[in-house]
């Protein structure tokens, strides 16, 4: 069977498989299938790749079909005020805004106001913000106060927030070799 399901209506269409023009009086199920827009801000490469290794996972094992449309920030870039203004611009039209980082060091300034300024201008539409910090951040000063930072922001806002710990695919001691590396991450 296929559904078809209309925007502003509850009503799921079911349609019967066709063989040589003749109904087969089968329903074949599929399962629906969703488009979310997320918008991920990393710290860096490791963040960034930890995100879009949970969001992968998320695709795979939802009982549903879910497609992640994604768009990437790195958080240097909101440094630069064209950058952050695009980047508040995606993250307005994003279901999910999805914030990776380390949690060994609080949040940056630049990244705090920019999650302040997204929080004050965004359109009241459903929308969730995910934080994942590494495994190892957690029960730590510095995670403990992000997450405790994040809560008081969102909370009234009606901004469902979930959390995530994860590890990141390098070590600390890694980094230093992606300096010589090109590593292409344009499949994300």
């Amino acid at each position: 069977m296929e559904f078809t399901k209309e925007r502003g209506c509850s009503v799921i269409e079911q349609k019967p498989i066709w063989k040589n023009r003749k109904s087969s009086g089968t329903f074949e199920f599929k399962k629906e299938s969703i488009g979310l827009e997320v918008l991920v801000m990393h710290e860096d490469l490791p963040t960034g790749l930890r995100a879009r290794e949970a969001l992968n996972d998320l695709e795979l094992q939802s009982e549903i079909e879910i497609r992640f449309l994604r768009s990437l920030c790195r958080f240097g870039l909101l440094e630069d005020a064209e950058l952050a203004e695009t980047a508040l611009k995606e993250a307005r039209r994003a279901d999910i805004v999805f914030l990776s980082m380390h949690g060994d060091r609080e949040v940056p300034p630049v990244v705090r106001d920019w999650l302040l300024c997204w929080l004050e201008t965004r359109d009241f539409k459903p929308c969730a913000l995910v934080v994942s910090l590494d495994a190892s951040a957690r029960d730590s000063l510095k995670a403990n106060s992000t997450l405790d930072f994040l809560r008081v922001i969102t909370a009234p806002l009606e901004v469902d927030l979930f959390i995530h710990l994860g590890v990141s695919p390098f070590t600390t001691k890694d980094r230093g070799m992606l300096v010589n590396r090109h590593i292409s991450v344009s499949k994300f």
